[in-house]
């Protein structure tokens, strides 16, 4: 990145712009957080290494409160906030299950879960039709498939009540009292949430459905793309999934669903549901003012897992979207600020602090060097909502385009209470694959649980880093050797990247995925 970004509150804009303030003047304006930040980071990198054990008591003196009575729901959504139809997807007039997954990259950090919401839709409310609401991960044996069979229920047994006709109702499962909140350990592959449609019915005639915004081709009017904008209407919506060359990048099927015979689908959609979790949320979106018209703006969809900063797709309406993180904390966090870090590399494993776990990487990463000294800052409003939004220049946009990806993670501090919160962490990617994207310094590869795609060290004694940035479907397991002998092991992270050092002696790195359907990643030297 060729410069330092300025803040003036909400709205983030690169150098050049007028009557801009530096972040550092926010914090010196504000002592106490620039305090807790110092501290912080101190601990972090090692600054102070013979203070770190009056450090860390004298942060956790300024963290430590009474427990809450009540938690938190900071939302977090990955649908664009417009529904196009209602389904059961295959699940058709047989039993089974839909479901929504989201990526580890999504929600790096989030632990506990306080509250879910969707829409159920009944063709009949004459009839009753239980469903129970569920989480779970991708099937342990390795078949690639969500785990529905073993899956946790949350909530079982829902039912709508009896009517005549259509009816759709919005489900909320509050689960805000300690007692009935959901500890959930996030899979570093996937989370997924599932709903049991527990009997059959005469669809579509009968049977519940959830609503849902859809993702795919075949928009009227708009030559096969999947944008908001078409010739005769701006609001007709569908997720904005990035398209490169001909086709929409495959990452984001991330709906299921299993009817008869377990037959499983992987959709383009995604449902109509929100999660509320006790940790601080990262939203990421886009801003597009031409491309979202009169739909949701910022787009905080799929658009916000794969913006197109730079007409990637080549669409004939130019789509060039600004980035937006939107950090969510509550109605109690109202008048705090909030702290934004970048990174374009992750950690394997959160490093646990009094503030939560701290997911970015700043060893030799451009955006954290540049960005993560001085971060971007704002006020959080009544509702406990920051909203950090970067214009992007023009003659910057091919620079940004060339990103593999931008992770992010806030740090919220609250003067009144004297506590400080970090959020879940979230990844934007720029480009999947290197050849349509005209990115060629990179390398795209596929592995499985069986094949294992190999990365030959290209000089032997010479230091070299890989950076390879998992696009999933799940977990990548990356084994390091030396000729026959394996030096050692470390995964990857659905929707993560990371940057690891070779050891001298290392020759090859293999690559592996942990099912049966391929997971697919990206890799470069020396990045």
């Amino acid at each position: 990145m060729s410069g330092r970004c300025w803040a003036d509150g909400r709205d983030l804009r690169w150098p050049g712009a007028q009557s801009q303030q530096p972040v550092f003047l926010a914090l010196a304006a504000n002592r106490d957080s620039f305090f807790l930040l110092f501290l912080f980071f101190s601990l972090l990198l090692g600054v102070l290494p013979s203070m770190k054990t009056s450090l860390a008591l004298a942060v956790a003196a300024i963290v430590a409160s009474a427990s809450a009575q009540t938690l938190s729901s900071n939302k977090r959504s990955i649908w664009d906030q417009t529904t196009e139809y209602t389904s059961r997807a295959n699940v058709g007039s047989n039993a089974g299950y839909i479901s929504q997954a989201v990526p580890f990259g999504a929600i790096a950090g989030a632990k506990t879960l306080t509250s879910a919401s969707y829409l159920v839709q009944d063709q009949n409310m004459a009839t009753v039709e239980p469903w129970d609401f569920l989480w779970t991960s991708l099937d342990p044996k390795g078949s690639g498939n969500p785990d529905y069979a073993g899956g946790k229920v949350i909530v079982a047994n829902n039912r709508l009540s009896v009517g005549t006709g259509v009816g759709a109702w919005a489900i909320t499962h509050t689960l805000t009292a300690p007692a009935n909140a959901v500890k959930i350990a996030v899979p570093r592959g996937r989370l997924i949430f599932a709903w049991h449609l527990k009997t059959k019915t005469n669809w579509s005639k009968d049977g519940i459905s959830l609503h849902m915004s859809q993702a795919d081709t075949g928009l009227p009017n708009s030559a096969n793309t999947p944008q908001c904008y078409t010739a005769s209407s701006r609001s007709y919506h569908r997720e904005m999934n990035r398209v490169e060359g001909t086709a929409i990048i495959p990452g984001n099927k991330l709906a299921q669903s299993s009817g008869l015979n377990n037959t499983f689908s992987d959709l383009h959609r995604s449902w109509r549901f929100d999660m509320g979790w006790d940790e601080v949320t990262l939203n990421t979106g886009v801003e597009n003012a031409v491309y979202n018209g009169t739909c949701s703006n910022p787009n905080y969809g799929y658009g916000g897992f794969d913006p197109d900063v730079n007409n990637v797709g080549k669409q004939q309406v130019k789509r060039e979207d600004n980035l937006v993180w939107q950090v969510q904390a509550g109605a109690q966090n109202a008048g705090s600020v909030a702290f934004l870090f970048s990174s374009m590399a992750m950690l394997n494993k959160g490093i646990a602090t009094p503030f939560g776990e701290f997911w970015l990487n700043p060893g030799a990463d451009p955006l954290f060097s540049s960005l993560g000294a001085l971060p971007f800052s704002a006020p959080l409003d009544a509702k406990g909502v920051a909203t950090f939004t970067l214009t992007i220049p023009k003659a910057v946009r091919p620079l940004v385009a060339s990103f593999p990806c931008w992770s992010a993670q806030a740090l919220v501090f609250n003067a009144k209470s004297a506590r400080a919160r970090f959020s879940t962490a979230a990844t934007m990617r720029f480009f999947y694959d290197p050849k349509l994207a005209k990115q060629t310094a990179w390398t795209q590869g596929k592995a499985t649980a069986k094949v294992a795609h190999k990365i030959q060290r290209p000089a032997v004694g010479i230091p070299l880093s890989l950076f390879l940035r998992n696009d999933g479907p799940g977990v990548l397991e990356v084994d390091e050797y030396r000729l026959t002998h394996k030096l050692r092991t470390f995964l990857v992270n659905e929707r993560t990247a990371v940057r690891e050092r070779t050891n001298p002696g290392g020759t090859e790195w293999r690559v592996r995925g942990k099912h049966a359907k391929p997971t697919t990643f990206v890799y470069r030297w020396n990045y």
